[in-house]
């Protein structure tokens, strides 16, 4: 558990440092200095300057910044962020958000060439994997895991190698009471344990205590696994935007829900426990969303950002330092108490 949550960590820092890696690489392109790099959020835990730019590393993985040299201040200085073309600027800002859709892009297309997880309905080919198992059950008494595959179910002479989860529920049905012998895949390896399929479970768990998906991993040859990834990821963003417009128009959104760090951990223990595939394919559906969310004009949000920089193009001369701070820092306050009503959320959904 403690290395699930360092990995979880871990994974946040370095989808934080892409994006902000990405605005410092469009900074120092633009010719604009760069003060201070920061991943993570203050208690700081590592500070080091080289040359003119100061790094900084927080505790708390929540977010990162790049501090740009005019960016708040006016300061008459061909470095400062606030002097360059709004075409320059826009580049920089927009730079993270793209930093973390490639990303995406580049996990989706190895996923692809080493085996994408897809979910499979009745009748498709694919194998019947275990993806939870319910704590005090049947199940993890045995020592099932997440990630098992079943292969076989034996009890009193009776014998199957399922190929649909309903074949397991009916035959665990008929078995009621009873011990059933379980032959699992985890890995390479093969084994069998004894599971009780209890009479009266207890509600949502099942008779042994266990959630089935049925599912394949979907791999091409290295060039048509880069046009997939292309394409996949695509789709994941028109997904998105159509399920945004949707709660615009406060339309059904089916599957839908937003969530907090605790929340995102909970996903990311879960892909943590099924394998390498599920969890490069979470890494890639966070750092999409990161991606995809700062690109919404909201003000202090790169999106909004960009919004003001298109108004300053259109209008042909630059807001008011005063009017953008402003904007800004109703647009962070706002956010602010956004992500404070999800993590109260995340917490009663926790508890």
């Amino acid at each position: 558990m403690s290395f699930a949550i360092l990995a979880f960590i871990l994974t946040l820092h370095f989808l934080i440092f892409i994006h902000e890696f990405s605005h410092f690489l469009a900074a120092k392109k633009a010719r604009i200095l760069v003060e201070e790099f920061w991943i993570g959020f203050p208690p700081k835990i590592l500070s080091f300057k080289i040359k003119e730019t100061k790094y900084s590393l927080g505790l708390i993985p929540l977010g990162g910044f790049v501090e740009l040299h005019g960016e708040n201040k006016e300061i008459e200085d061909p470095l400062s962020f606030r002097k360059k073309t709004p075409g320059k600027r826009a580049k920089v800002v927009a730079a993270g958000a793209l930093g973390n859709l490639i990303l995406a892009t580049l996990l989706f297309c190895l996923l692809f060439l080493i085996g994408m997880p897809e979910l499979k309905n009745e009748k498709e080919p694919g194998f019947l994997q275990i993806i939870e198992v319910k704590k005090g059950s049947p199940a993890m008494i045995a020592q099932i895991k997440p990630g098992d595959i079943v292969l076989k179910l034996q009890s009193e002479g009776e014998e199957i190698s399922p190929k649909e989860i309903q074949d397991i529920q009916e035959f665990t049905n008929r078995n009621l009471g009873k011990k059933i012998l379980v032959t699992l895949k985890r890995g390479e390896k093969i084994f069998e344990v004894e599971v009780l399929a209890r009479k009266n479970p207890p509600k949502n768990e099942g008779p042994m205590g266990i959630a089935l998906a049925k599912v394949n991993f979907v791999s091409y040859p290295f060039f048509q696994a880069i046009f997939e990834g292309i394409k996949y990821t695509f789709n994941l963003i028109y997904q998105f935007f159509k399920a945004f417009l949707n709660l615009i128009l406060r339309k059904k959104v089916e599957g839908i829900d937003v969530v907090g760090p605790i929340g995102i951990y909970g996903f990311f223990l879960r892909a943590f426990s099924l394998g390498k595939n599920y969890l490069l394919q979470l890494i890639g559906f966070i750092s999409l969303s990161v991606g995809l969310i700062n690109l919404f004009p909201f003000p202090a949000l790169d999106g909004g950002r960009l919004l003001l920089l298109s108004i300053e193009k259109i209008r042909k001369k630059p807001i008011k330092f005063q009017t953008e701070e402003l904007i800004n820092k109703i647009g962070f306050l706002i956010l602010l108490i956004l992500m404070i009503i999800i993590l109260i959320r995340d917490i009663k959904n926790f508890l």
